[in-house]
C-alpha cells in the first residue's frame, strides 16, 4: 500500500485551502508545507492527522489517501 501525496493536494484544493493557509494551520512556513506535499520531506502521523482535520476529512475516510 502506498501513500498518495497527490490526493492530499487534490483534497486541499477541493477544500479551497491554499498552501500558505494550510501551512499556517499546521504552524509551519509555506515552503516547509510544500516540501511535505511534494514528497521531499516525509509527513509524519501527527502532521497527517492535522492535515485531515484542516481539510475536514474524518478518520473513516482515511483510506482515500492510500493506493495498492
Amino acid at each position: 500500500m502506498h501513500f498518495d501525496l497527490r490526493r492530499i493536494k487534490a483534497e486541499r484544493v477541493a477544500a479551497g485551502i491554499t498552501q500558505a493557509e494550510m501551512a499556517q494551520r499546521l504552524g509551519m512556513s509555506r515552503s516547509s508545507y510544500w516540501k511535505r506535499e511534494a514528497g521531499t520531506v516525509p509527513i509524519d502521523v501527527k502532521e497527517f492527522a492535522s492535515i485531515l482535520t484542516a481539510i475536514g476529512i474524518n478518520r473513516d475516510q482515511i483510506s482515500i489517501f492510500f493506493r495498492a
